[in-house]
């Protein structure tokens, strides 16, 4: 092992002290000079947010969110819409049932309590059985009729059933109670039913949301007319929700009264939770769109980590890959889908599911983001500019020394640039200059072949850029020559640009090494023509 790692040491110094090609070296310099640029660019581009990754993975993560719960939320109301409709459907074949087997008429069941206790106790089933099967939290039934017209404001008093979970702990309660929330106590009696703490025997329709609307409008088919009411709070109780209400039709267009399904603001909380994401706490809402606001008061959203979801009204604004919808207290970011979930000439309302996020955790998460990137690109950058020192002191410092030592006749064996072309060069002038070699040593082979091939590109030149070339070897500077040569900065550019290229240099101050060089050797006088033009 010990022999191994001597070895390698020997091996690294064997390549420390080869000489590298100036142009892989300068290329390595130039590269790294590239680098610091672009992360210098980097760092601008993150400071202004040019860059919205943070933006569009958001984007990502909302829309995602919303396809979910919309799909959801869309396949729920789809079946409850069914369920209603199928229970009005039964609710009416039930009365028309018992209408004919008692030979009576819809309008002779007023003040008759005795067969209303019956019409319910034979609806109840059919109530209990929509109930167990329907993702809400209560299911109801009203009647256009009464037990009393003589009742003060009989005429807004209705009977019914409405049957209610109280034991909502999930979007689908197993063993959960239920309670009479209004209708006969016999019916509760009889079917062991507890009664709700807010129980009354009949509607008030005028508290009811669209009933009069539509009994005064008489709908012709229930599978056109159901809809759902916006949030609002159960008569006499604290508690809020959302009502399906499908009109109960006779086989003759008759208005039997109406039916449908509850979803209270708790069962939708527990239905619906918050979505945790990198961003935060993301929380669905179905509510109505209003002139642009979204009107949380009239919906219903899911909860958060805090509990209940604020009731606010929102203003909508577009941004791009989202929308902020903000209010006086609160700001959000998040996308909204409209939804169709009633059909009815009655109701216009337009439906949104809508998914939130606080506007302060995003831009808490995009802070901390763009620290990351802000953070990764000035280390890059610190990286490429002491790379870019060090390459200017290990490479570019010993070529200056050297072409110093060039004009000041210092020349010493022990000089090394780690320029292979350069190295031999100096090598070979030391030699010169200290006169130990012989006359007809000449010029080193490497050094004699490149000089040639320079001296033969520069046959290429046309007189225009041969002239300027004159002007160089005379040694004035790019500033003089428009006055010497008559001619614009602009064309002696262009012609600069075109002796660069057919002598294979990449600047003035190389084409000026090769001049010196050229000069010390004592070969300048091949590279001038017989007349200047």
């Amino acid at each position: 092992m010990k022999k191994y790692i001597e070895n390698l040491k020997i091996i690294y110094r064997q390549m420390k002290n080869r000489s590298t090609s100036m142009q892989k070296k300068l290329m390595y310099y130039f590269l790294s000079i590239v680098s610091a640029i672009i992360c210098i660019l980097l760092i601008i581009c993150s400071v202004t947010d040019v860059f919205s990754f943070s933006k569009q993975h958001l984007n990502q993560c909302l829309s995602m969110t919303l396809e979910n719960s919309s799909s959801k939320i869309m396949q729920q109301f789809d079946r409850t819409n069914a369920q209603g409709i199928k229970l009005s459907s039964k609710i009416s074949t039930e009365i028309e049932y018992l209408l004919k087997k008692n030979n009576r008429s819809f309008e002779s069941l007023n003040n008759d309590p005795m067969q209303i206790r019956d019409l319910q106790q034979s609806m109840y089933n059919l109530l209990n059985t929509a109930l167990e099967s329907s993702e809400g939290s209560g299911a109801y039934v009203i009647l256009d009729v009464t037990v009393n017209t003589a009742a003060k404001d009989s005429e807004f008093s209705r009977c019914g059933l409405y049957l209610r979970r109280t034991s909502v702990n999930d979007s689908k309660p197993v063993n959960s109670e239920t309670a009479l929330f209004r209708g006969m106590k016999e019916v509760a009696r009889k079917n062991k039913l507890e009664l709700h703490n807010r129980w009354n025997m009949e509607f008030n329709i005028k508290k009811f949301p669209y009933y009069m609307e539509m009994q005064q409008s008489a709908p012709v088919r229930a599978a056109n007319s159901y809809l759902w009411a916006k949030k609002e709070s159960l008569t006499d109780t604290w508690e809020k929700a959302m009502l399906l209400v499908v009109p109960i039709i006779g086989s003759q267009g008759e208005f039997y009264g109406v039916c449908g399904v509850e979803i209270s603001e708790l069962y939708f909380r527990l239905a619906y939770p918050s979505s945790e994401s990198k961003f935060g706490t993301i929380v669905t809402a179905l509510s109505p769109n209003e002139n642009g606001n979204l009107c949380l008061s009239k919906g219903l959203c899911g909860a958060d980590n805090r509990g209940k979801f604020s009731e606010q009204i929102f203003c909508i604004k577009p941004s791009g890959n989202f929308n902020y919808y903000t209010s006086d207290e609160r700001k959000y970011v998040g996308l909204s889908k409209e939804i169709s979930i009633s059909s009815s000439p009655l109701d216009d309302t337009e439906w949104t599911v809508s998914v939130l996020l606080p506007a302060s955790n995003f831009r808490e998460y995009a802070v901390k983001r763009k620290v990351i990137y802000i953070t990764v690109f000035a280390a890059l950058l610190l990286i490429m500019i002491i790379m870019s020192v060090f390459l200017s002191r290990k490479y570019v410092q010993p070529i200056a020394k050297q072409l110093e030592a060039i004009q000041n006749g210092n020349l010493t064996h022990e000089s090394k640039t780690g320029l292979s072309e350069i190295d031999e060069l100096m090598n070979f002038l030391h030699t010169q200059q200290q006169n130990t070699i012989s006359e007809n040593t000449g010029i080193p082979e490497g050094i004699q072949e490149i000089f040639d091939n320079f001296i033969e590109r520069a046959k290429t030149l046309t007189n225009a850029e041969y002239n300027i070339l004159e002007y160089y070897i005379e040694g004035y500077q790019i500033m003089e020559i428009p006055n010497l040569a008559y001619i614009s900065m602009s064309t002696v550019r262009r012609h600069n640009r075109s002796i660069y290229e057919k002598l294979e240099v990449s600047s003035r101050d190389e084409l000026m090494l090769y001049i010196d060089l050229l000069k010390r050797c004592g070969r300048l006088d091949e590279l001038r023509r017989s007349t200047k033009i």
